[in-house]
């Protein structure tokens, strides 16, 4: 077998190359794409994560005397060794490294190689690869030399696979310099630093299940509602705009003159909503008129769009392999921007098996990880807006009498669509109707806040001057706003629409202050930007469903007759196609120790037309005369860790990784204005809030004045400039950031850097221009 620091010398130059005589689009996973200038001890690190699964190629080269090419043959005759290498480089990482490393021993002098690559997907995996794709054997954990084992939980390090490394390459050119890369012992000793001279095992374990199924034989049922379900209407003016493709603009920024309703441009603000006066959220655990459904149709589980549409993206990441957007429709502007989806958009699901029965369970949210979030305040706020006229909408304001509603009105149950898929059954909210639109004429409507506000939520009073007025461009248009929605919750939206049979979504576009404009997207519109085609959509969501089914089966077994709780997570540092659970009680009390967790991973393998497809799954290829498609078929297997020491070590530190995740995500920028004491009480008082039994927006951030700087820091106590946007936390505070029962995580405030203080400059300059131009406007004050 090779040396350690050989094989790894392979490894890096085919990297080194790619990173330095390749720029791709950066629109996909890729180890270029997320690190063209990483240093060689990182480049080791990450290498050495892959060299298990390279050390059968590294054998059949040591008991070789002869050259081979990748493929296992022998070089033709009267053609040189680096002339049939440019045949063969189009294979396997690992075989393509291992030409790599015959040249440089065989040759001291190697020319420039040339590699044409016509797609990112063409390179082919070598039979050694595709041996261990299938579903027998998995290498699941490394262990340091000191025997733990060290499992690999973290999706941020780029794999090292072919696979990764075509993701991120185009139609493109590009030179490998044999002669450029780093010397033997320039890796060694980067592996040594890098690696804390970790030997590298592999532990294979032998599935506990598999099987396979078909997207067509996956039957899906509607179930009939218990009742008569009454569902909301558009404001009158809206239902144009569901009817005509396109962005709608509240108000023409060229002229000033309203389009539709001028009463629809101020947005009431949390502190004067009345939210108690509105129905409240109920869970699926809770809900009796599901529980009794649910029986009734014999389901082992229920849940709602909204409890398992993060689950789903999950297990669409691992099916799909990573497959990303499609950004073919938008403009040159966004030509060279990224088309995988977005880090929030990629985080662990977190949910909760509420055992409700000897066999049924409710999936709900795991509250442990919510954050108090006050762009959902404006969600609801605007719906009721869009949904209500302007006579009607002042009942909910607090300004109006309590007895403006009534108490029948504020209990009345919200209208639901249900949907049968195997042992589960799904509850979908029902938003709004029109008589006039496909199926069921029901829609969902969502609400956009715009680029600014997103980024840097904490500060939205200040960013609400914000303005979009364009159709196109990087910035300040509708464009921008729709590249960032297909990014970060189209795929979410796709799932929650088909649960419910609904035609599409109804989109708002705002600054928390005020409307820019809406949009009406269909369903099949949302297919094609995510899967290429309504028919894989439909596939597509069928085998996600019935994969989480599988997952929420093995994850009972594993601790039978308790309630249980999991972290769900595509994980493709163990395959690209594999979806992880990390299961454990939700009641365990301290004096036993640390709860017990077991680690679930199912590896899937995709077919199409009977016919292995490697690597991310493509866009169907669709008879436009008979819409035949392909038959989806695929094949799974399970594996779980062992509930032995290091079974339950590997578990927990998998499952630490992602809370890890989860509790990065619950931070937020000081706002202007204030300091992270004034933000710590305000937000102490809307818990506080929330406790005693009122809605968080009675805690009014306008009531809590700091003396600060003009970027919310006080001086005192912080530095004027910081480079980096560093947490004002202390390092303890990790362990404390998450609360136990349904508590809310505790907000870890960041002063904002150079980026966030950017966006909000640009906040305040578009601000400027928008009353610039409205000096302009003759209509100011016209209404249509």
């Amino acid at each position: 077998m090779l040396p350690h620091a050989q094989l790894s010398a392979s490894l890096l130059r085919c990297t080194r190359a790619t990173a330095t005589h390749f720029v791709p689009r950066p629109a996909t996973r890729s180890l270029v794409d997320t690190a063209p200038a990483t240093s060689v001890a990182e480049l080791a690190r990450r290498a050495s994560k892959h060299l298990t699964s390279r050390r059968d190629a590294a054998s059949s080269l040591e008991q070789s005397n002869e050259p081979t090419t990748s493929s296992g043959e022998a070089p033709k005759a009267g053609q040189s060794l680096g002339q049939q290498g440019r045949v063969d480089l189009a294979v396997d990482l690992s075989s393509f490294s291992s030409g790599l490393e015959y040249r440089r021993r065989l040759r001291t002098k190697a020319p420039q190689l040339k590699i044409n690559n016509t797609s990112k997907n063409s390179l082919e995996l070598s039979e050694s690869k595709v041996g261990q794709k299938a579903h027998r054997k998995r290498r699941l954990s490394l262990k340091t030399s000191a025997g733990h084992v060290r499992n690999q939980t973290s999706d941020e390090s780029p794999d090292l696979s072919t696979n990764s490394v075509n993701q991120g390459i185009e139609n493109s050119d590009f030179e490998l310099p044999i002669d450029s890369y780093p010397s033997g012992g320039e890796v060694a000793d980067a592996l040594s630093e890098g690696t804390s001279k970790s030997v590298i095992e592999s532990e294979e374990v032998e599935p506990i299940e598999s099987g396979s199924l078909s997207a067509s034989r996956i039957p899906v049922g509607e179930v009939n509602p218990p009742r008569e379900m009454k569902v909301a209407r558009l404001r009158k003016g809206l239902n144009r705009v569901l009817f005509s493709p396109g962005i709608h603009q509240l108000r023409d920024p060229r002229t000033g003159v309203w389009n539709f309703d001028a009463s629809l441009n101020d947005i009431p603000q949390p502190q004067d909503f009345a939210f108690h006066r509105c129905p409240s959220y109920i869970t699926p655990s809770q809900d009796k008129e599901l529980l009794d459904l649910a029986q009734k149709y014999a389901c082992r589980f229920l849940g709602s769009t909204s409890t398992v549409s993060k689950s789903l993206s999950q297990i669409y990441f691992a099916l799909s392999g990573g497959r990303g957007i499609d950004t073919s429709i938008l403009s040159q502007d966004f030509s060279t921007e990224r088309s995988d989806f977005t880090r929030g958009a990629e985080l662990p699901a977190s949910i909760v098996l509420n055992r409700l029965g000897k066999r049924t369970y409710s999936v709900d949210n795991d509250k442990t990880y919510d954050v108090d979030n006050i762009l959902s305040d404006f969600g609801h706020i605007l719906e009721k807006m869009l949904t209500s006229e302007a006579k009607d909408l002042k009942r909910f304001l607090l300004s109006s009498p309590e007895e403006s509603v009534s108490d029948a009105e504020r209990t009345e149950r919200e209208a639901y669509h249900y949907k049968k898929i195997g042992s589960m059954l799904l509850r979908s909210q029902l938003d709004c109707y029109h008589p006039d639109l496909p199926g069921s004429g029901v829609f969902d409507i969502k609400t956009r806040a715009c680029f600014p506000i997103r980024y840097d939520s904490a500060n939205y009073l200040a960013n609400s001057v914000y303005d979009i007025f364009k159709d196109r461009g990087y910035t300040g248009s509708y464009e921008r706003e729709y590249y960032d929605l297909m990014r970060a919750v189209m795929l979410k939206y796709s799932f929650q629409v088909r649960i419910g049979g609904m035609d599409g979504i109804f989109l708002a576009y705002h600054n928390t202050s005020r409307i820019f404009g809406f949009q009406y997207v269909p369903l099949t519109e949302i297919d094609q930007r995510i899967f290429g085609s309504s028919e894989m959509a439909d596939a597509a969501f069928k085998i996600s469903v019935t994969v989480l089914q599988k997952l929420l089966d093995l994850s009972v077994k594993a601790f039978s007759g308790v309630d249980v709780k999991m972290i769900i997570k595509h994980t493709p540092n163990i395959d690209q196609n594999s979806v992880t659970a990390y299961v454990e009680p939700k009641h365990w009390k301290d004096e036993k120790g640390p709860p017990p967790v077991q680690a679930i991973t199912i590896t899937m393998e995709n077919f199409l037309d009977g016919q292995p497809v490697q690597g991310q799954i493509p866009a169907f290829v669709i008879d436009e005369r008979t819409r035949k498609v392909p038959e989806w078929t695929v094949k799974y297997s399970v594996i779980k860790t062992e509930m032995d020491e290091n079974g339950q070590l590997e578990a927990r530190k998998g499952a630490q990784s992602l809370r890890k995740k989860l509790i990065d995500m619950a931070s937020l920028y000081i706002p202007e204005g204030h300091t992270v004491e004034s933000m710590t009480r305000y937000y102490e008082a809307r818990r506080q809030a929330i406790e005693a039994g009122r809605h968080a927006a009675t805690a009014s951030l306008t009531d809590l004045p700091e003396p600060t700087d003009d970027i919310g820091n006080d001086v005192k106590d912080v530095e004027s400039d910081t480079q980096n946007e560093e947490s004002l936390v202390p390092a303890s505070a990790e362990e404390e950031a998450v609360k136990s029962g349904d508590q809310l995580m505790t907000i870890q405030w960041k002063k904002p850097g150079k980026h966030t203080l950017k966006l909000r400059r640009e906040a305040k300059e578009s601000g400027k221009a928008y009353e610039k131009r409205k000096k302009a406007w003759r209509s100011a004050h016209r209404k249509p």
